[in-house]
């Protein structure tokens, strides 16, 4: 940056002084764009950023700072697990411990889930990720794919002061008139036609909520809430608790919020406890949570979260 500045710098004083002899700016201009072309472009610039191919990373993600997993830096597909041997003897140098990294598939003939990997490198070579990444890259005979583990995580909920719209709802919830989604999505004109048509689901649909838990217990939430595990059903961050409210608050009980759903009929909503209570996770952890989803007969996966990469 400094020597760019710099560079600059000089080439606008330059400028300004040639600038006061009309017949020789016209000469010192075109120069000036045929050394940005075919000197300072080719020899500085294209050194300073790197060339890529559409579809490829145009840098490491390693290079790019960001956060992977300590616990289990990579994630790979293995092409068959007679060359599972083979990669541990290529990779002993890094201390590395290979584990299956979703061994609790209950249904692994309908995935190929089982195929994959995640690799813990050892204390004393974790400033060695990218060459563990490329030795795992270039075994084309023996792995499909490897990615970097990498951290996934939300964005802090900001209070804000809501104001409140002026519709008159079908609903009595106390807060509803504050939901300005449901002004522009003119959701009591959906509740009238739902209630006037006396429309039934013909199942209930189950939102797993992938997140830092939910408060099960939540007044506007509990009549709607059902249990996965009970470790899931508590929410110190917040945020899983306020997106299970945007899927399936109860609606018209007279407490907070309302859902799109205007009585307990069409929706149940569960937890899956995919993020820490600082509100971070792995993207094995993430895949693991789908899984157990997918298991439990999710109809609906929600996930509010994400990350560089």
């Amino acid at each position: 940056l400094i020597r760019d500045l710099g560079l600059l710098h000089i080439l606008t004083w330059l400028t300004t002084k040639i600038a006061i002899n009309k017949s020789w700016f016209g000469l010192w201009f075109m120069g000036l764009l045929g050394g940005m072309r075919w000197f300072y472009a080719p020899t500085v610039l294209e050194k300073s950023f790197s060339k890529h191919k559409l579809g490829e990373s145009p840098v490491p993600y390693i290079e790019l700072k960001v956060p992977i997993d300590q616990s289990g830096e990579l994630l790979f597909d293995i092409k068959g697990e007679s060359q599972l041997k083979d990669i541990q003897e290529k990779l002993a140098e890094y201390e590395v411990n290979i584990q299956r990294a979703f061994p609790e598939i209950a249904h692994p003939e309908k995935t190929n889930l089982d195929e994959y990997y995640i690799v813990d490198i050892g204390d004393q070579h974790e400033n060695k990720v990218r060459e563990v990444y490329n030795t795992l890259k270039n075994l084309e005979s023996a792995v499909d794919w490897v990615e970097y583990n990498e951290i996934v995580s939300i964005d802090p909920l900001e209070s804000e002061e809501l104001q409140k719209n002026q519709i008159k709802y079908v609903i009595d919830d106390e807060r509803v008139n504050e939901l300005w989604g449901f002004e522009w999505m003119k959701m009591n004109d959906t509740y009238k036609f739902l209630n006037e048509s006396k429309i039934k689901p013909r199942k209930v649909a189950k939102i797993a909520i992938l997140d830092t838990g939910v408060d099960g217990s939540h007044p506007d939430l509990k009549d709607n809430y059902v249990t996965t595990l009970k470790k899931y059903d508590a929410d110190k961050r917040g945020h899983g608790t306020h997106c299970a409210g945007i899927a399936g608050a109860v609606s018209n009980n007279k407490i907070g919020v309302a859902s799109y759903a205007p009585n307990n009929d069409f929706v149940e909503i569960t937890s899956i406890k995919v993020l820490s209570d600082y509100g971070f996770g792995s993207q094995q952890g993430i895949i693991n949570g789908m899984i157990k989803a997918a298991d439990i007969g999710a109809d609906i996966l929600s996930m509010s979260l994400g990350g560089p990469s």
